[in-house]
């Protein structure tokens, strides 16, 4: 379907997923970050150790809100990717 995007409506829930190398320090960085309930979970861990992925939750009011999140999320230094 060429041009058509799927539509979103806010307020809704929105799953981020965090690659990060310290479990601790992300726990401490959403709970600085977010004024809002929300819930992370530790999902996976790397082969080797190193990484530790983790679903992040919340409800969000807007595109903005939602990208705002995102961007202050990449600013942890824990933090290698988010998706």
């Amino acid at each position: 379907m060429e041009g058509r995007e799927g539509k979103i409506e806010f307020p809704c829930y929105w799953e981020y997923k965090i690659i990060s190398t310290d479990i601790k320090e992300m726990e401490l960085c959403v709970f600085e970050l977010l004024d809002r309930e929300y819930e992370l979970e530790k999902s996976k861990k790397s082969s080797s150790g190193k990484y530790v992925s983790m679903n992040l939750k919340t409800k969000v009011i807007s595109k903005e809100d939602r990208d705002r999140i995102f961007c202050d999320l990449k600013k942890c230094k824990s933090v290698k990717y988010i998706i």
